[in-house]
């Protein structure tokens, strides 16, 4: 009962909220950036208080909140609250451009600078690669980004793209591997209804990507998703 009613009141703050902050963005950008973080982070912690969910954070001394890549798994919708609740300073991310579709939402996150990248097009999601890889010489900017490249739906770890360890190699930027856990639990599959209940994000200590090369992208994949193993038991490996 807590749940359904609960759902109907998070819609009701999160979709104005976002709308507000979106119109912010786009009319008053230069008084909007220095108060994004807060912004981003309000929203998704009051989101996840509606739903009677607690965020865990740990390891969070391993941030440096400066030109870092941050990898983290990806389950399901309750990612967005919590992705927005960990928000690094002066951070971004690269989302599925298929979020444009959600009303109000997709139009937000691109008003405020997140960068869309299209998995059905190569060339396009090299050039959305590219502009994170500026962002973070040009701002020092820190990468939000998910190495699976869609909702899991399950909990379990799904093959992994290249395209972060791409990213990785332009920038030399150190990775750090955020755990998220509990994810499933409150939200299984095929229900809209979340559970109140704990998720917990693990920041993993940091990677150095100095000493990355091409030739070797398959082996530091293989490093970067044996991290994610030791905490996520189950993985769905590539055909």
């Amino acid at each position: 009962m807590r749940s359904l009613l609960a759902l109907p009141i998070a819609l009701i703050f999160a979709f104005p909220y976002a709308a507000g902050v979106g119109l912010w963005a786009a009319l008053f950008p230069k008084s909007f950036k220095p108060r994004m973080g807060g912004l981003v982070h309000f929203w998704g912690r009051t989101v996840l208080k509606i739903l009677g969910i607690e965020l865990v954070l740990e390891g969070t001394e391993n941030l440096r909140n400066n030109g870092e890549i941050i990898m983290t798994n990806h389950v399901n919708v309750l990612d967005l609250p919590v992705f927005a609740s960990i928000w690094p300073a002066n951070g971004t991310v690269i989302y599925k451009q298929e979020f444009h579709r959600v009303p109000i939402i997709g139009r937000t996150m691109r008003a405020i600078g997140f960068i869309p990248i299209d998995r059905s097009n190569r060339a396009s999601g090299m050039a959305s690669l590219e502009r994170a890889a500026q962002r973070m010489r040009d701002e020092g900017a820190t990468i939000l980004i998910a190495p699976e490249g869609t909702r899991s739906g399950h909990g379990k770890l799904l093959p992994f793209k290249k395209g972060p360890f791409h990213l990785a190699l332009a920038t030399r930027a150190p990775v750090v591997v955020a755990i998220m856990r509990g994810n499933a639990e409150l939200l299984p599959r095929r229900s809209w209804l979340a559970r109140p209940g704990t998720i917990t994000v693990r920041f993993l200590e940091a990677v150095s990507t100095q000493d990355w090369r091409p030739e070797s992208l398959a082996h530091h994949m293989a490093e970067i998703r044996a991290m994610f193993l030791e905490h996520i038991e189950d993985s769905v490996e590539a055909d």
